[in-house]
Order: structure tokens, then C-alpha cells, then sequence
């Protein structure tokens, strides 16, 4: 049996150095799909949360991390309930890093793979612009019942993905809500590290 090995984008917001739940995840994400064989290419911004700092570039094995230099300790936490202001906050220094990187590797690079809304945002309009295929990540529930603006557009932009990967049944619930079609989502299923 044989089986193809990708070239993937990981753009994410957080990641190792910083800890927590999905840094702790794609952690073990990037290490699985490195074993396998495939090349993943992480975007990044340096802790946001905290003053810890890892290299502006690492490399390990088939994983390469990219983290961007960025301002605002734990500014993050104090955007989360103004949406507007925190696309504004993080949207611009992944956008551009991971812009610069497809412009000069996108021959290398098969899938985009955004790990969350705002890296959906930014993979949404590189998909279209470097004509790869994409999948993302829901980490979170929302609670689009009063927040019609916001809902309208995550679905427009989620609708571009091939492939959904929401991370509860309550999120899977609420993008079903949206009118996502339930064929691109597939529930998944986190493991813990014994």
C-alpha cells in the first residue's frame, strides 16, 4: 500500500513555545504528520499570552516553524469579546508571513491548513489566490444566535473549505445552524498523550 506525502501549511495562532490545550494538540498533530512523512510548514506568532519566546525559526525533522515577532502581551484575552479588534490584532502579521512563504514555495506546499477562525480568514484568501486545497480546524463555540454579521461570514468563508474539522458536537451544531454543508465536516476526535 502506498500512500501520498503532503506538503501542508499549519497557520495557527498559537503554538509551542506557548502552552495550553491547542498548542499542546498541534504539537502532537505536527509530530504525527512529520513521522508519517509529510512536510508541514507551521505560521505562527511568537506567545502572545506570555513573555516566553522559542526561535524565529526552528526546524525538527519534516516540521518547519516559522513564528512571527508580534506586540501586545495578552492583548489577545482582552480582544476575545470585540471581534473586529481582534481580526485587526492577528489577522496582519500571519497573512503576510504566510503570503511571503506561498509566494516562494507554492509549488512545494499541497494543502492550507488554518486552526481557527482568524487563520480561516487568511487561508480563505490564499486558497484562492495559489489555487490549493484546504481544510480547517473549529476549536471553539461562538454563539451566533445574536451575532448575525459575524455568522454571515463564517459561513462564506468556511463554505470555501474542502474539508471542516470542528471539535465538538456543539460546534459541529452550530456550523450545521450556519447552513455549512454536513458532507465537508467531520467531527475529530482528540487523543491524550499517556
Amino acid at each position: 500500500m502506498t500512500t501520498n506525502k503532503h506538503s501542508i501549511l499549519m497557520i495557527t495562532e498559537a503554538f509551542y513555545p506557548n502552552i495550553g490545550g491547542l498548542e499542546t494538540h498541534l504539537g502532537g498533530v505536527c509530530e504525527y504528520l512529520g513521522e508519517k512523512g509529510h512536510k508541514v510548514r507551521v505560521v505562527t506568532y511568537q506567545p502572545l499570552t506570555t513573555r516566553v519566546r522559542g526561535p524565529k525559526y526552528e526546524e525538527t525533522g519534516n516540521v518547519k516553524i516559522h513564528r512571527v515577532q508580534w506586540f501586545g502581551v495578552n492583548w489577545r484575552h482582552k480582544l476575545e469579546r470585540f471581534f473586529p479588534l481582534l481580526f485587526l490584532y492577528l489577522f496582519p502579521g500571519l497573512f503576510f508571513k504566510c503570503l511571503s512563504l506561498l509566494f516562494k514555495h507554492r509549488r512545494e506546499i499541497d494543502i492550507i491548513d488554518a486552526q481557527g477562525l482568524i487563520p480561516a480568514f487568511i487561508a480563505h484568501i490564499l486558497t484562492k489566490l495559489f489555487r490549493k486545497r484546504s481544510v480547517v480546524s473549529i476549536h471553539a463555540i461562538f454563539g451566533f444566535e445574536n451575532r448575525r454579521i459575524l455568522s454571515a461570514l463564517v459561513k462564506w468563508v468556511l463554505s470555501s473549505f474542502d474539508v471542516i474539522l470542528p471539535f465538538a458536537n456543539k460546534t459541529s451544531d452550530e456550523l450545521l445552524a450556519l447552513g455549512l454543508p454536513a458532507e465537508k465536516m467531520t467531527l475529530f476526535v482528540s487523543w491524550v498523550d499517556l
